[in-house]
C-alpha cells in the first residue's frame, strides 16, 4: 500500500537499480588491509572501500579500474540519496556468510557502507538477489518489482552495477522476463567489470590517460563481453549530472 508514495522519488529518466554494490571490497578481494588505529562508534574510521584504497599500487591497473568504478558508484548514490532520487539497490542474499572477512556480529561493515553513501535516505530502497554470487532474481521478488513500478507509475528502468559478463547478465535475464524489454536500459558510467578478468595489455582502454573510467571503453568492453546469452539491452547514458571527480590542487 505504500508503493504509490514513491511515485514523489522518481526522476523524469525512471528508476534507478544497482546490482550488487561494493562487491569487490566486500565479497571478493582477499587483500590483507592495514590495521585500523581510529574508530567511530565502534566501527573503523575508514569503511572497508576507503581502507581497501589505501593499499592499491598506482601501478595495478586491475584495482585501479576498480577503484575509479566504486568512486563513480559513491558519487552517483550520494548524489542520488541527496537529491531524493529513487534508487534500488540489489544486495547479495545473505551476504553477512560470504563476505570475505569474518563478519564481527554488531559490526555490520556492508551495512554501514551503504547507509554511508545513501545518508539513509528514504528514497534508496533494496531487493535481494537469489544467490550471494549471482544476479538472478526470485520470481517472488521480480514479482513485487513489476507491482512496485505498476503502482510508483515508473515506465524505465535503467540498470547497472557489477559485474559486466556476470551478475549484470543474470540480472539483464529475470529483468526482461518480467517486465516489457522496450523499458529496460544499460547504464555504463556505472558498470563494473570483475577485476581478475581484465588485464592491462588487452583492456588499457578501461581507463583514460589520466586514469578516470573511459565511457567509451566500458561500452567496448559491454558490447565484447557482456550478455553473450541474453538479450542485449538497450543503452542510455547517465544524465542527471555531469560525472566528475573532485581532486586535491596537489594531485
Amino acid at each position: 500500500e505504500e508503493y504509490k508514495s514513491y511515485k514523489q522519488y522518481v526522476s523524469r529518466s525512471g528508476v534507478y537499480i544497482v546490482v550488487h554494490p561494493g562487491y569487490y571490497a566486500f565479497f571478493d578481494n582477499k587483500t590483507a588491509l592495514s590495521p585500523a588505529n581510529n574508530t567511530v562508534g565502534g566501527f573503523p574510521e575508514k569503511n572497508i572501500v576507503e581502507r581497501l584504497s589505501l593499499e592499491i599500487s598506482p601501478n595495478d591497473f586491475n584495482l585501479n579500474v576498480m577503484q575509479e568504478q566504486e568512486a563513480l558508484f559513491r558519487d552517483f548514490l550520494e548524489f542520488m540519496s541527496m537529491e531524493k532520487k529513487l534508487v534500488i539497490l540489489i544486495v547479495p542474499r545473505d551476504y553477512k556468510k560470504h563476505m570475505t572477512r569474518e563478519y564481527i556480529p554488531g559490526k555490520d561493515e556492508y551495512a554501514r557502507y551503504i547507509n554511508d553513501l545513501t545518508n539513509l535516505s528514504e528514497s534508496i530502497i533494496y531487493l535481494e538477489s537469489l544467490e550471494p554470487n549471482t544476479g538472478f532474481m526470485s520470481r517472488e521478488d521480480m514479482e513485487i518489482l513489476k507491482a512496485f513500478l505498476h503502482d510508483a507509475e515508473i515506465k524505465s528502468v535503467l540498470y547497472s552495477g557489477g559485474y559486466v559478463g556476470r551478475c549484470l547478465d543474470n540480472f539483464n535475464t529475470s529483468l526482461t522476463d518480467t517486465i516489457s524489454y522496450e523499458s529496460v536500459y544499460f547504464v555504463p558510467e556505472m558498470a563494473s567489470v570483475a577485476p581478475d578478468e581484465i588485464n592491462e595489455a588487452s583492456h588499457r582502454y578501461l581507463l583514460t590517460k589520466d586514469g578516470k573510467i573511459n565511457f567509451k571503453g566500458v561500452i567496448k568492453y559491454f558490447k565484447s563481453y557482456g550478455f553473450e546469452r541474453v538479450k542485449v539491452p538497450k543503452i542510455k547514458r547517465f544524465s542527471l549530472f555531469k560525472f566528475s571527480r573532485i581532486r586535491d590542487k596537489k594531485s
